[in-house]
């Protein structure tokens, strides 16, 4: 008798109870589940799983859901993992390392276990694929929380027919001709994911991408004291090199959150009541060590007063700055003659 891989399944007649236990067992590792209609009934329709050596196939079948993968489940064995999944049928929306994104029937995902995820999915059929990071040379520093490789494109093309061929073949494929397909198909996915990576335009992607999710790190951390390179540096697994670069066009880290503290202190004090001491205390709730560097910084940025901006209030938007007066006309005069 050959001695075919090992599979676990659930059908759709298992119990409702059966249904539940597998699911909260197979999913607990990887994410965090709630059903969108909060209905209380089987939670999907079916469940195939294939092991091999490192390589763990999966076929899923299920309701709409929002899923969530957070820092809890970074500590478990499948933090070093990517997954492989192609939709076969519905959609998810969401955001993957802290980047919205979207993935579609017969796309080719490939999405980096060690970033924090959050989706809603429609009813879907799912094929997927966990593999370790060393089995495809994926490198978080490098390479984006997710990778979305059309099906169009030659290497879409060929990666999704012998995905799909190996799908076909697992309920009869013996231990040794799985290992070996499976070696192939690594090898296979290591070359995208190195080419990927060595690709300029892809770079430039994941550059972006990183910028933007740094800086959305910032904004909603503005006032945290934690918030210095080492931070950063962990939350997004880069170098302070790395980090430096990446925050060079807004002239680093210090000044990038000083000049957005001085925006949010800027619409305040325009958009607010006029009342005494509300320039002092805009100044402390931004993190200005005093009323006179907050003043300082703040004519540097705008070319005009705090002072100016509270009393122009909301008209200062329609003509972009106050007029200028002593000082700051002759500068303007200068520039003029430039």
């Amino acid at each position: 008798m050959p001695d075919l891989i090992e599979k676990i399944a659930l059908t759709p007649d298992a119990s409702l109870e059966e249904k539940r236990d597998f699911w909260a067992d197979s999913t607990r590792p990887i994410y965090d589940i709630r059903r969108i209609d909060q209905r209380t009934d089987t939670p999907f329709a079916k469940l195939s799983a294939w092991l091999v050596d490192r390589l763990l196939f999966t076929d899923v079948t299920f309701d709409g859901h929002i899923f969530m993968r957070n820092r809890k489940h970074m500590n478990r064995d499948l933090a070093d993992y990517v997954s492989l999944q192609i939709y076969t049928s519905g959609s998810w929306s969401g955001e993957v390392g802290g980047v919205g994104s979207q993935m579609r029937p017969y796309e080719i995902n490939i999405i980096d276990f060690t970033r924090e995820m959050r989706s809603k999915t429609q009813p879907s059929r799912v094929k997927g694929l966990l593999v370790a990071h060393d089995l495809i040379g994926f490198d978080r520093s490098i390479h984006p929380a997710k990778i979305t490789i059309p099906v169009s494109s030659p290497l879409g093309k060929v990666l999704l027919t012998v995905f799909d061929e190996i799908f076909a073949q697992l309920n009869v494929l013996t231990k040794n001709d799985a290992r070996t397909l499976c070696q192939g198909f690594s090898g296979l996915m290591r070359a995208i994911v190195l080419s990927a990576g060595l690709d300029s335009e892809h770079d430039k992607y994941v550059v972006s991408a990183r910028q933007s999710a740094i800086r959305r790190y910032i904004e909603q951390n503005l006032l945290s004291e934690a918030l210095d390179a080492d931070t950063l540096c962990g939350v997004f697994n880069i170098s302070r090199a790395t980090l430096y670069r990446d925050l060079s066009d807004g002239g680093g880290l210090g000044r990038m959150v000083r000049s957005i503290r001085l925006n949010r202190a800027h619409d305040e004090l325009v958009l607010g009541a006029s009342t005494r001491g509300v320039i002092s205390r805009t100044a402390e709730r931004w993190g200005f060590s005093s009323e006179s560097h907050f003043s300082r910084e703040f004519r540097r940025k705008f070319g005009f007063r705090p002072s100016d901006a509270v009393v122009a209030g909301p008209a200062i938007f329609n003509r972009g700055t106050v007029p200028n007066t002593g000082f700051d006309a002759r500068v303007e005069k200068w520039l003029h003659q430039l």
